[in-house]
């Protein structure tokens, strides 16, 4: 507000009387609505990938939110699909029809822009014909919500396809600039940036235990080291290509395998072991490790195979490596 005042309120204090100054302070506040209480329709988007090849799908994923102290009405959220000159990059990438989801069951973290589904699936609008459209002519899609009550949030996404004759070698931009508004919220613009690259950065995992036979009771260590390929583009910050929430799964046969410990704050669900990093730099690595012993119930000569997922906030399938490893078990 102070830096709006100086910018628009400029008078000659000696010349002003009370009067007119309470006249002008009444003007602006209705002016910016500052008077009122208001909805302040917010959001965020993230792109996944940040560096997609040719042939890619790449998700866009909005979450918006309501930090006003009222509903807001008819909200629109309306998303041209690319903006970037020449025109000729409007056919860099397509819609893929029937790709939206939306989604109200998470927990988001506005700040860290980053969310964390509940277990459950999305609801679809896969006839792109009730809260989502994507209106062809102009290659715009568009989010409508009757009401959004304070502090309601909601996941919207879609997905794009780059064409297969995208010209990778100039790692073309493609971006969203998207805006947001309602009957009483006033416009608020946010948008994303990826490029399109002959070859996308892959998320790596490599699985090794320490030993490659032991007997029943005896303990293994599993170590697992992960990375994610560097990518340096002329003129780009390269913190760009950093990602966000990488988690790993260490799948495990509990009916052979006891586990003993987990570091790097990892988590036993089942027979799954699961992690989470925040923030994985561009060519960042690290290595995370947990210990098990074998079941005294199982049988000497068998193989134990267990295999470990990566994925992140902001890679596709395609760049996901997973590994895996094998431990014989001995005769006692």
């Amino acid at each position: 507000m102070g830096e709006f005042l100086q910018r628009h309120m400029n008078w000659n204090k000696e010349a002003s009387s009370p009067g007119i100054i309470t006249l002008l302070w009444v003007t602006l506040l209705a002016a910016t609505g500052c008077g009122e209480d208001r909805a302040r329709v917010r959001f965020f988007v993230d792109i996944s990938s940040k560096a997609p090849q040719p042939r890619f799908t790449v998700q866009f994923i909005f979450v918006l939110w309501n930090e006003g102290r009222v509903a807001a009405r008819n909200v629109v959220l309306n998303d041209p699909l690319v903006q970037m000159q020449p025109k000729e990059h409007l056919s860099l990438v397509n819609y893929v029809p029937g790709s939206m989801s939306i989604n109200r069951e998470y927990h988001p973290n506005t700040s860290a822009e980053s969310y964390f589904f509940v277990e459950r699936a999305p609801l679809t609008d896969a006839d792109d014909s009730d809260e989502g459209t994507f209106d062809e002519a102009s290659a715009t899609l568009f989010f409508r919500m009757a009401v959004m009550e304070p502090d309601d949030y909601v996941v919207w996404a879609f997905e794009v396809k780059v064409n297969e004759d995208a010209p990778c070698e100039s790692s073309p931009i493609i971006q969203n600039i998207a805006t947001a508004s309602a009957d009483n919220s006033p416009p608020y613009e946010n948008g994303v940036a990826g490029h399109i690259v002959c070859q996308s950065p892959r998320l790596r995992l490599v699985k090794s235990a320490d030993v490659t036979e032991a007997s029943p009771g005896s303990p293994i260590l599993y170590t697992l080291a992960y990375s994610l390929d560097p990518i340096s583009l002329p003129e780009i910050d390269p913190s760009r290509f950093d990602i966000r929430r990488v988690r790993i799964f260490d799948h495990f046969p509990g009916d052979k395998l006891e586990v003993i410990s987990v570091d790097g704050g990892g988590e036993v669900q089942g027979d799954v072991i699961f992690w989470q990093i925040d923030l994985l730099k561009n060519g960042g690595s690290g290595s995370i490790s947990w210990r098990a012993k074998i079941k005294s119930t199982t049988a000497p000569g068998t193989e134990i195979v267990n295999r470990a997922d990566i994925l992140s906030q902001n890679t596709v399938e395609e760049q996901n490596v997973g590994g895996s490893c094998s431990v014989w078990v001995a005769s006692p």
